[in-house]
């Protein structure tokens, strides 16, 4: 059954079945409307202050393995610091049978860098804001984000705004809401560097409530990792980059990588299409799923950023959809392969 999405500040809607079968084996979803205001343009310079969750977020915490320099035993010397850390591991090894059981501590986060060990890497920083959150909830975060850091190989252009806050390589607010009703969340960039349109800053929000993808299941994991795609630009800087065009009711992808990966990844499709460019999605009347999906009825089920999710699939990310992240301007696994 298919899943429908839409792109730009993205919103998803699901539809409950008319029968009684369980509402992920069997639940189109529908879309509501596209992106409201589009995203604005910042050079490096960060000529303003970064959003409160950003600036907020940076200074909570120091990263953890990271010493306080601000320690009241840093003034001491080195050798009176470690017979000062020796006598108390001795006496918390002489008291730990006297000790109670202590209480599992909470595994939540409130901010996620993913391809933390390789600084030069593309790095995503997730800042999980606001209520709710679960590390069932976190978990496809921290996944998704990871497996975009793969396949974007290399980092891009920081950012430093007036206040401070820099950002390295990109930084999405994550929110939940619980709302009884058909909608399942949103997506998109907020902030794109002005000399290569690569978002800087995004925001993402996921409904607790809907019955479709609960927390734990395959339709929350690859329901994130789309949106968590249209946050970095897939399908919502296709326009702004000029990497469409119109052909009569077609709509087509034209950056040279996804071109090659079209052929490379859907020879049949390729071999019978007498079109030009990658077919993109152009038939649901809504503006924010069309023109920022791969077409639904070329593809289906065999890419993930088709405007439709269908469970019990494998709803797999392809080299076509990371070819076109080479279009963006991102170094990616494509790359490595073509150089190769």
């Amino acid at each position: 059954m298919k899943h429908l999405f839409n792109t730009g500040v993205e919103t998803i809607f699901f539809d409950p079945p008319v029968t009684d079968t369980p509402p992920e084996a069997d639940a189109p979803h529908d879309i509501a409307r596209p992106m409201g205001t589009p995203p604005e343009t910042l050079d490096e310079s960060g000529d303003r202050d970064a959003p409160d969750w950003l600036s907020d977020g940076l200074d909570e915490k120091t990263p953890p393995g990271v010493e306080d320099d601000l320690s009241p035993l840093s003034h001491l010397p080195d050798e009176v610091r470690d017979w000062l850390f020796e006598l108390f591991q001795n006496w918390q090894m002489d008291i730990e049978d006297l000790r109670p059981e202590p209480e599992q501590s909470s595994a939540l986060l409130d901010r996620y860098t993913s391809n933390a060990e390789n600084p030069d890497g593309y790095n995503i920083d997730i800042f999980f804001d606001g209520p709710g959150w679960t590390e069932e909830l976190q978990r496809p975060f921290i996944e998704a984000t990871e497996i975009i850091s793969d396949v974007i190989t290399d980092g891009v252009t920081d950012i430093a705004f007036t206040d401070g806050s820099v950002v390295d390589d990109i930084a999405i607010n994550a929110t939940l809401f619980s709302q009884e009703s058909t909608l399942l969340g949103s997506a998109g960039p907020t902030l794109l560097r002005n000399d290569t349109l690569l978002p800087i800053l995004a925001e993402i929000e996921i409904n607790t409530a809907n019955p479709a993808a609960p927390p734990g299941s395959e339709l929350l994991e690859d329901t994130v990792l789309h949106e968590l795609l249209h946050a970095v630009g897939l399908g919502t800087t296709w326009d702004t980059q000029g990497l469409l065009t119109d052909i009569g009711d077609e709509v087509r992808f034209v950056g040279d990588n996804a071109i090659e990966a079209y052929e490379a990844v859907f020879p049949q499709i390729f071999a019978t299409d007498p079109g030009f460019g990658v077919p993109v999605e152009n038939s649901t009347g809504n503006p924010g799923s069309d023109r920022g999906h791969w077409a639904e009825e070329v593809f289906g089920a065999d890419e993930i950023m088709t405007p439709f999710l269908d469970s019990g699939e494998e709803n797999p990310l392809t080299d076509l959809s990371i070819a076109s992240l080479s279009d963006l301007g991102y170094q990616t696994t494509w790359d490595d392969m073509a150089i190769v």
